[in-house]
């Protein structure tokens, strides 16, 4: 199974503007990895996390982005 691929725009303060399969998303700077820059590339991988479906997961349990 490939991976999606998340492209940096462009960060604008503590956001950064990324595309995922041609589309643009708002994402939190502190989610990238440290030394992120515009223009790099990176693979998108979702991991599931047991918990109460009922119950939103944080977000930091259920991104991980790798170089």
């Amino acid at each position: 199974m490939s991976h999606p691929q998340i492209v940096i725009d462009r960060i604008e303060g503590d956001m950064a503007v990324v595309e995922i399969g041609g589309i643009q998303v708002d994402w939190p700077v502190s989610y990238l990895p440290e030394g992120a820059r515009e223009g790099q590339a990176f693979t998108l991988t979702l991991t599931p996390v047991e918990q109460d479906p009922c119950e939103p997961a944080p977000p930091e349990t259920v991104m991980d982005i790798q170089l």
